[in-house]
């Protein structure tokens, strides 16, 4: 399991979960945009001086995480640049009608708005105006 995709060249690479739980996981945490020989010699210096290593990776393997690693970062970036232009849409769109525009409706799992005893939950709305300013609002399902 990789760690969170952030918008920075620190990442995280899980290597080994380490036995029965005894030790936290072998992650390696730095910039990805090194080149593979430096991420392969600095997971391979985690892995070999860890206690009760799980599994013990090849240089080749490895190197597969490091792809499959970057490839979700390219991924991610793609999505935000997607996200971004639909946005910006949306906000042209809302610019030209003068009205809000729904950019996701989704169910809470609780009430948002203090009536917990009368809601189990809310559809919550996130909108954008022709100004770019973003709304989230929430309304309960009584």
């Amino acid at each position: 399991m990789e760690t969170e995709i952030k918008n920075t060249n620190q990442h995280g690479i899980h290597l080994s979960g380490r036995g029965w739980g005894d030790y936290s996981p072998v992650v390696w945490t730095g910039d990805i945009s090194k080149s593979n020989a430096e991420i392969i010699a600095e997971c391979r210096s985690l892995l070999d001086t860890a206690t009760d290593v799980d599994n013990m990776l090849t240089d080749e393997g490895i190197m597969c995480k490091i792809n499959i690693y970057r490839h979700k970062i390219s991924q991610q970036a793609q999505k935000n640049q997607a996200d971004d232009a639909d946005l910006a849409a949306l906000k042209n769109k809302a610019n030209e009608t003068g009205q809000s525009q729904m950019v996701r409706r989704w169910t809470t799992a609780s009430c948002h708005n203090g009536h917990d005893d009368q809601c189990s939950c809310d559809v919550a709305t996130k909108t954008i105006d022709g100004m770019g300013n973003i709304r989230t609002t929430y309304h309960c399902q009584f």
